[in-house]
């Protein structure tokens, strides 16, 4: 079995796995990353000369940098299976322009399906976009555990050893550095003493749009002390 990133790995955006075997292959996501002058995708032209053998891609999450690139993936191998969470797939269709005639199915956490003589394990995964899913995958050659991008994770490593991986593949924005992040509830505790603090001020607060979670505690803060809010922005 042979892994090959196409983009991701040593910087954030574009993020595309290649898993392939002696009879065939899958992509984890397919990203996109922007710039000031556009946006940059993976290089799925190199898939070209194994396209038959590239059977499916499974997007962990509705991330830019994780499923920007799904409509141009699509123009190429219009015949590719297209795996993810409810969550996820609505957001590839109605954000990221994927056609409703791709071949698309819902994955459940916890449930098993089968590719060719693999079988893959979606695994709830705690992100700031609804729908993350890390995936661990078994196959004859030799099995691997995928986190995604996680944000608090109740354990990765114990979901590591239940699936009994060969290979471990762990990504995290800033996972190079030995510092946990702040939980959710420690970073609605802090908003909360900061707008209650101001609150005869005006406010700018921004996140992304698919972090609900973020966007909940700032709302819920703001309704305590009565101030008036104002959304701008898309998701």
């Amino acid at each position: 079995m042979r892994l090959c990133f196409l983009g991701g790995l040593s910087s954030i955006g574009g993020s595309c796995l290649l898993i392939e075997d002696v009879d065939q292959a899958m992509l984890i996501d397919a990203g996109a990353s922007g710039s000031p002058n556009g946006y940059a995708l993976p290089d799925f032209q190199s898939l070209i000369p194994m396209s038959r053998k590239l059977r499916a891609v499974f997007f962990t999450h509705a991330h830019y940098d994780h499923a920007g690139g799904a409509a141009f993936l699509h123009d190429l191998f219009p015949n590719l299976q297209v795996f993810g969470s409810r969550e996820t797939l609505a957001f590839l269709h109605g954000r990221y322009a994927l056609p409703k005639t791709a071949s698309a199915s819902i994955v459940h956490a916890g449930e098993t399906f089968a590719l060719g003589n693999w079988q893959l394990t979606p695994h709830a995964a705690m992100h700031s976009i609804p729908g993350t899913y890390s995936l661990s995958l078994a196959a004859p050659s030799g099995n691997i555990f995928i986190s995604a991008d996680f944000k608090a994770f109740s354990d990765p490593a114990e979901i590591a050893r239940c699936t009994s991986p060969d290979i471990f593949v762990c990504e995290s924005t800033n996972a190079g550095l030995y510092a946990p992040s702040l939980g959710d509830a420690e970073v609605e505790a802090f908003l909360a003493e900061c707008i209650a603090r101001h609150r005869e001020a005006r406010i700018l607060f921004s996140c992304f749009s698919t972090n609900l979670v973020r966007l909940g505690a700032a709302l819920r803060a703001a309704r305590r002390v009565n101030m008036k809010i104002y959304v701008e922005g898309k998701a």
